[in-house]
């Protein structure tokens, strides 16, 4: 009786996306890309079309070669997601936190002067 392999996830359709995307912004060519990373037309066009998968080294060196950098980062998993682990707090913090970034990196060097903080203390309730 023979042994399946286990199943593996594919990330070459995501790797792929990235070749393409990266090569698109820069208005290149499969083969212009692939001339500037060292390797052939056809190498591109498999990774891009999700037949090969590129290692990690390799992605970096085509998206460096369309004249962007490959930034690696990790997030926690949102409730509701496999694994997920997030309270409903720690999901509206993350949220809060994520729109702040957005905002600063459309816009990174806000003009603070003209920033308020208006804090409003809360009244003591009475009990009669």
């Amino acid at each position: 009786m023979a042994r399946s392999e286990p199943k593996r996830e594919r990330t070459d359709a995501l790797a792929g996306a990235i070749v393409r995307a990266v090569r698109v912004e820069a208005g290149l060519s499969q083969r212009d890309l692939a001339a500037r990373a060292g390797t052939s037309g056809a190498t591109v066009a498999a990774y891009e079309g999700g037949s090969k998968e590129p290692r990690l080294s390799t992605l970096r060196r085509l998206v460096q070669a369309a004249g962007m950098r490959l930034e690696l980062g990790y997030v926690p998993e949102m409730a509701g997601e496999p694994g997920g682990g997030l309270t409903r707090e720690e999901a509206r913090s993350l949220a809060l936190h994520r729109a702040i970034t957005a905002r600063l990196a459309a816009d990174p060097a806000p003009d603070l002067s003209t920033t308020s903080v208006v804090i409003t203390p809360r009244r003591a309730r009475t009990s009669r």
